[in-house]
């Protein structure tokens, strides 16, 4: 399996228990704003990592590729 791919299930995995955790393990300490805020930020976050899959299942391994999939990284 490729290096990319790999990376690309353990940023998605950390994304799925960064957002079971403020949904639930947070929910008593935030406020309704903070909530919503956390919300966005886990969805950009799945919305970057679909990006990096979409580069990383791409057939052609260019300079572009590999620069683009490493600054979504970044």
């Amino acid at each position: 399996m490729d290096n990319k791919i790999k990376i690309v299930a353990i940023l998605g995995a950390l994304g799925v228990g960064i957002g079971a955790f403020g949904a639930h393990g947070l929910k008593p300490y935030l406020d309704v704003a903070q909530t919503e805020t956390f919300k966005t930020a886990t969805l950009y976050h799945f919305i970057h990592i679909v990006a990096m899959l979409t580069i990383a299942m791409n057939s052609t391994r260019s300079k572009v590729n590999n620069l683009s999939f490493y600054l979504f990284l970044a």
